[in-house]
């Protein structure tokens, strides 16, 4: 956003999450950058807008640096009496670069860094595991 409506993002934020939760019977979830877990009033405020579930993007390839990063926001989101779980959405696009996507790793590569990236991260109750950012990059990338 232009940082003149920055400001309002939080806000404008919660007010579509409302208005999603009372059209909708469905669980819902938000899909969002790693960095709103920081505000823990935000987080709240999601969860009391009707949100079960945030798929944090962490597009971060080297794993000693995701869990360095994620690691006290999933503890920090457990110990709150938010009751949110959080997935950590990683990267495998073959346009980022190689500190933000697994593309050039492969997927066997791929495979095995989330894995341990969910090993560093299960500890925090709220972790609800590692997702792929697009499938079908998934399926495009070598062995």
């Amino acid at each position: 956003l232009p940082a003149a409506e920055q400001p309002q993002w939080d806000d404008g934020l919660i007010d579509t999450l409302q208005a999603v939760r009372t059209s909708v019977p469905w669980p819902l979830a938000l899909t969002t950058h790693y960095r709103e877990l920081q505000d823990a009033a935000l987080v709240a405020r999601i969860r009391d807008a009707g949100v079960q579930e945030v798929v944090a993007m962490a597009y971060i390839a080297n794993v000693d640096a995701a869990a360095t990063r994620l690691a006290p926001l999933l503890e920090a989101v457990s110990t709150a009496p938010v009751g949110l779980r959080i997935a950590i959405a990683q990267s495998i696009e073959p346009t980022l670069g190689a500190d933000e996507s697994h593309h050039r790793a492969g997927r066997r590569a791929a495979r095995l860094r989330w894995a341990q990236l969910a090993q560093r991260l299960q500890a925090a109750p709220a972790f609800a595991g590692i997702v792929v950012q697009s499938w079908e990059h998934f399926s495009r990338t070598k062995e």
